[in-house]
């Protein structure tokens, strides 16, 4: 009995010890905490998603993922640019966003002719004084 229990325990922690906990915080350009910002965790080898989440009131996104391997961090929020994050195993991770910029496209198309200049009666007679 004492074998299986210390066999049941080791599983248990060496479960505990192959997971960390990751915390993300993200913050706009004034240090402000960005709440409802899209979090999204990537296993880098495998191009797996593990995790998607949104930010808290506070900013912060907290996930358990394996602690061996490359991740990435893709953080995706309304009026800011896309950031992205590479990491090898860390507990907290702060994003600081940029604005995004406003970028227009602006086109312009004729389909008539230019209307040629008339002479009023007013101007005309103006012109020859």
């Amino acid at each position: 009995m004492r074998v299986l229990v210390s066999f049941a325990l080791g599983l248990v922690f060496s479960t505990a010890a192959s997971a960390a906990d990751l915390k993300v915080k993200v913050l706009d350009p004034q240090s402000t905490a960005v709440a409802s910002a899209q979090v999204v965790v990537v296993r880098r080898d495998e191009r797996k998603i593990l995790a998607v989440q949104s930010t808290s009131a506070e900013g912060t996104a907290s996930f358990h993922i394996p602690s061996e391997g490359r991740y990435q961090i893709q953080v995706l929020a309304p009026g800011f640019a896309a950031e992205s994050i590479e990491f090898l195993s860390q507990t907290e991770i702060t994003v600081r966003l940029r604005l995004a910029t406003a970028s227009e496209t602006v086109v312009v198309s004729a389909t008539r002719t230019p209307v040629r200049k008339r002479c009023s009666p007013l101007s005309s007679w103006r012109d020859r004084e």
